[in-house]
């Protein structure tokens, strides 16, 4: 548009230019050429009159009118001449080219003083029709007299004709004149206008991006010279936006998010990491407080970095946590330049670089340190714990057994049965402690069943509550649809009496314990108690709370560990929450708490859910203990278990051979010439194990059964094969109605129920 607007204004302009130019020529030569016509024209009406008034002269001496009106008809024949009349020297008229229009008066327009002028004189009247008429009028004398006056009318009849002719010829010549002109003009606007438009499309070109432009600047006028400089220009812009262009790229490409900062603490300008690190487009960054975008103790009065560089420091970096504007956190390393225009401080030049990730995995580092660390205590303990289970556990069963049987023989009000009795409780909670050390070890053997949590829980709620006591009101929230789990229900019973147990002493003055159970379903999130995310499975969720007095983060961070209590000595060992947390983790679940002081404490308890039908509570032994014949061959690689089992077995009824080791029980096995209806063997022995020995004995005897005993497994695979045979193993310490009970289940029913003598 631009373009043709500026070559129509100069074909306009030029236009305009030509055609006054020749409309004002053509008008002057007009006007010369009409005046040099009249002139003719009036030089040849006086001549015509002036001849007419000598031919009228001698008619007029003798007064031979006809003469005169011969002389006058025949001039007014002539082109142009209107009329002729022939005056005396009083100004009348003697003769007339008409007789009729004769008069004795004359038009006004024939003064006296004319009519008797000495001089021959043309005056210019508007005649009929508005057509100009010339009064030549001429004195007619002879001899120097008067004798009278000639008066010849002139009209422009054949002037004006060749003056409308000119007219047309200067008229035709003015229209070839404008178009030539017309022609012309765009010629010349066409000359300017091409290298303008020309650099008008460069110009669009370079607006748009183009850089890679040229105009022709071969002419040797102003506008090859224009388009010489624009040239120059033009590669000037390109060497320079290359140069940006090389220099933006490498600004956005910078892995660190980069800003520029203002004297006035406003964001001129950032890189492509900023954004992405703030999440607001570079048009939201440009114009906003710096600190609102991304603040921290870098920011602040004291530490500001502009301050510090406004102070005279070159380079100043700031490690800190850093605050985005949508409230997220980060850790940063914040390093500052000066921004120096013309010697004078503009600016700083702030390259961020977030090290959050590497803050995350330091912390990450120790968290796993910390946690290696805690694993060996745990190895150690563990190791400690299952070597004192062991020989603990089996004088635990010779106490325990032979309590038994004192109680059995002694009268029910003998003085010494009541003594039997405290003694055999005393065994019982050493029982329990070394269960605990065999929990805080992970090696206990578990006797796992498909189960569901809301069952086991319902079932355990009156022992819980008369646990917990009348002053703490307990709820249970039992999740609709709660899936199963696999998980041996002692072990489970045993969280939940430790979990309360804890949560009782911490309400000594009442309160509320609630037990809920919850499906969590995969993409749900799930932080395990490593902090690794579970979300990748389903779990089952159980959640005790208790509005109790709650915990400081102190005691929270060393909660599970074992022999850790903040209650008296004599109410505590330390034990509860390390056994809890043990035998979490080995049914492969996780535990978490959260804790505030006077607020309570929440522990959520995760284990895997598993796609199988509920199996059920393991049964429990009869409650009457029954005898029986069978032969059993006992193997111990401890002389005082094999003599209690020696004793209880015996009296019950049971024929019993007996080995102190796995090689022994072969050879009794291959020297005795009868059945063997059961073996009954420890697991962990010097030489051939409970296992192998069972292995290579119902091998070579068809029909016998076995029961393993053990008070702890060190070996991880004889342990995970024992986890498969749980339904024939019993845990030491013995008590004699969970063995008896044990034999008659593998066995089935008595062969022989009379008791011996």
């Amino acid at each position: 548009m631009l373009n043709f607007s500026l070559r129509l204004q100069l074909t306009i302009l030029i236009s305009v230019l030509i055609t006054v130019a020749v409309s004002v020529t053509g008008y002057l030569n007009m006007s010369r050429e009409e005046k040099a016509l009249k002139g003719e024209y009036r030089l040849r009406g006086i001549a015509i009159a002036e001849a007419l008034a000598e031919q009228c002269k001698a008619g007029l001496i003798v007064d031979d009118k006809l003469a005169l009106y011969r002389h006058l008809t025949a001039i007014a024949a002539k082109e142009d001449v209107s009329f002729g009349l022939v005056l005396d020297t009083q100004g009348r008229v003697v003769m007339h080219n008409s007789l009729r229009e004769l008069s004795a008066t004359l038009p006004e327009r024939f003064s006296q003083a004319l009519l008797v002028s000495g001089a021959t004189l043309c005056k210019e009247y508007e005649g009929e029709h508005g057509r100009p008429v010339h009064d030549v009028i001429v004195p007619i004398t002879a001899a120097g007299t008067r004798l009278g006056t000639l008066v010849m009318g002139y009209t422009h009849d054949g002037i004006g004709d060749r003056i409308e002719k000119a007219k047309k010829q200067l008229l035709l010549i003015g229209l070839v004149a404008i178009i030539a002109g017309i022609v012309l003009a765009n010629i010349i606007a066409f000359y300017f206008s091409t290298p303008l438009r020309k650099l008008i499309d460069a110009t669009g070109k370079i607006v748009g991006g183009d850089y890679n432009v040229h105009v022709p600047d071969n002419r040797k006028d102003e506008l090859g010279m224009l388009a010489a400089s624009f040239n120059r220009m033009a590669e000037y812009l390109k060497t320079a936006v290359v140069s940006q262009q090389y220099l933006d790229n490498i600004f956005n490409s910078a892995g660190d998010a980069i800003r520029v900062v203002g004297m006035d603490l406003s964001v001129v300008k950032c890189n492509r990491s900023f954004e992405e690190m703030t999440g607001l487009s570079g048009e939201e960054v440009v114009g906003s407080s710096c600190s609102k975008l991304l603040g921290g103790s870098f920011c602040r009065d004291g530490a500001c970095l502009l301050q510090r560089i406004r102070e005279g420091e070159q380079h100043v970096s700031s490690e800190s946590m850093a605050f985005l504007h949508d409230g997220r956190k980060i850790s940063v390393i914040v390093s500052a330049t000066p921004l120096i225009e013309n010697g004078k401080l503009i600016g700083v030049i702030e390259s961020i670089h977030d090290i959050s990730d590497r803050v995350q995995a330091e912390e990450q580092r120790e968290k796993l340190h910390l946690q290696f660390l805690q694993a060996q205590k745990m190895e150690s303990v563990g190791r400690l714990a299952g070597g004192v289970a062991h020989d603990f556990n089996n004088i635990l069963s010779v106490i325990l057994g032979y309590g038994d049987l004192l109680l059995q023989e002694l009268p029910s009000d003998h003085p010494a049965a009541g003594r039997v009795a405290f003694i055999k409780n005393a065994a019982l909670k050493a029982s329990t402690l070394t269960r605990q050390l065999l929990a805080l070890s992970r090696k206990q053997i578990l006797a796992t069943e498909v189960i569901n949590l809301n069952g086991l829980v319902e079932n355990m709620l009156k022992m819980v509550s008369r646990l917990i006591g009348e002053d703490i009101s307990l709820a249970f929230i039992p999740g609709k649809g709660l899936k199963n789990i696999k998980a041996d229900p002692m072990q489970m019973e045993q969280i939940f009496m430790n979990l309360a147990v804890n949560a009782r002493d911490a309400m000594p003055g009442g309160g509320r314990l609630t037990i809920e159970t919850i499906n969590v379903e995969g993409g749900e999130e799930i932080l395990g108690d490593g902090g690794e995310d579970l979300r990748a499975g389903a779990f089952v969720r159980i959640v005790v709370t208790d509005t109790g007095m709650g915990m400081d983060e102190t005691v929270q961070k060393n909660i599970f560990e074992p022999f850790f209590t903040t209650k008296d000595r004599d109410k505590g060992t330390g034990l509860g929450l390390s056994t809890v947390y043990a035998i979490v983790k080995q049914h492969n679940g996780h535990i978490t708490l959260k804790s505030e002081v006077n607020k309570g404490t929440s522990f959520t308890l995760s284990f895997p859910v598993v796609e199988e039908e509920e199996t059920g509570i393991l049964s429990q032994a009869p409650e009457e203990i029954r005898h029986g014949t069978e032969q059993i061959l006992v193997v111990d690689d401890e002389q005082i278990v094999r003599q209690l089992l020696k004793d209880v077995l015996s009296s019950y009824g049971y024929r019993i051979l007996s080995a102190e080791s796995g090689e022994e029980a072969i050879r009794v096995s291959d020297e005795f010439p009868g059945d063997i209806d059961l073996l009954v063997t420890d697991i962990t022995m010097t030489g051939i194990t409970g296992w192998e020995l069972a292995e290579r004995l119902t091998a070579s005897r068809s029909g016998l059964k076995v029961i393993f005993m053990s008070g702890y497994i060190d070996n991880i695979e004889l342990r995970q094969q024992m986890m498969r045979a749980h339904d024939i193993f019993i845990q030491k310490p013995l008590l004699s109605n969970d063995l008896l009970g044990k034999i008659r289940e593998i066995l089935g029913p008595e062969k022989d129920e009379t008791h011996p003598s």
